[in-house]
């Protein structure tokens, strides 16, 4: 029995520049950490990205500390599918099917890319697996499919993004809302065939709301690109800033 419970995707930093330890940065030991909330009630898998290599690829003799880049516990995102697994940066694939593990495709791969001063890391999750499609009566459970990039870094902040699948339209937390404090929401129903929705957050401000002379650096709080969602939505627009409940441009929005 499917069970509708809100999601929420946690992006954060204890870096401003998401770099590897060291003397000026001693604390930083994990850069990224994305938590998946509610697939199951009660459970919370999480994606910890580490950073204790400049680049985050496999080891070697002159990285010998890194062993795990990406730690991923997903559980039952498709009835049937393997529970619990650990992706390894020393399979370029991420650990593909077997025949000892025939369910398991690639339910989420994730790129981190260069740690690197004034570098944009990029943080994706995306279907690369046709089980990984929208659901269906075969896959009744499948919910998510997305794709997030964590842009660049202001100096100084830290980042802290939540999605969570609240409420459709995308606005603030009101008082009918009131369990929604967080900077963006994405209300992520059944996905369209083709289409992989596309969220961009930039870490410019904490309020998403558009710029002033108090928050000078809000250029775009949220990118989003989602493709046939809604009934008779855009099929793709872009909320700026300038739209405080980031919903499509119009007259008013634009104004």
């Amino acid at each position: 029995m499917h069970v509708e419970i809100k999601r929420e995707f946690t992006l954060s930093a204890k870096s401003p520049d998401l770099c590897p330890s060291s003397p000026s940065r001693p604390n930083l030991r994990i850069c990224a950490q994305v938590q998946l909330l509610g697939q199951i009630s009660g459970f919370a898998p999480e994606f910890t990205l580490s950073a204790k290599s400049s680049d985050l690829r496999p080891s070697s003799p002159s990285r010998p500390n890194l062993r795990i880049c990406a730690r991923v516990h997903l559980l039952r995102q498709i009835s049937g599918f393997a529970p619990e697994f650990t992706f390894s940066a020393k399979s370029p694939d991420l650990h593909p099917s077997s025949p000892s593990q025939p369910n398991l495709r690639i339910c989420a791969r994730v790129h981190p890319l260069g740690q690197i001063s004034g570098f944009a890391p990029e943080f994706t999750l995306s279907a690369k697996s046709p089980d990984l499609r929208p659901s269906s009566a075969s896959r009744p459970n499948l919910r998510i499919c997305t794709r997030v990039h964590l842009l660049g870094q202001i100096s100084g902040f830290v980042p802290e993004f939540t999605l969570s699948a609240i409420s459709p339209d995308l606005r603030m937390s009101s008082p009918s809302r009131p369990n929604l404090r967080i900077c963006a929401r994405v209300h992520l129903l059944g996905q369209i065939s083709r289409f992989a929705p596309e969220l961009t957050l930039s870490a410019k401000s904490p309020d998403v709301r558009p710029s002033s002379p108090s928050r000078p650096n809000l250029r775009i709080c949220a990118r989003i690109h989602p493709h046939g969602q809604i009934p008779g939505f855009a099929p793709e627009f872009t909320p700026s800033a300038k739209s405080q409940d980031l919903r499509p441009d119009s007259p008013s929005a634009k104004a």
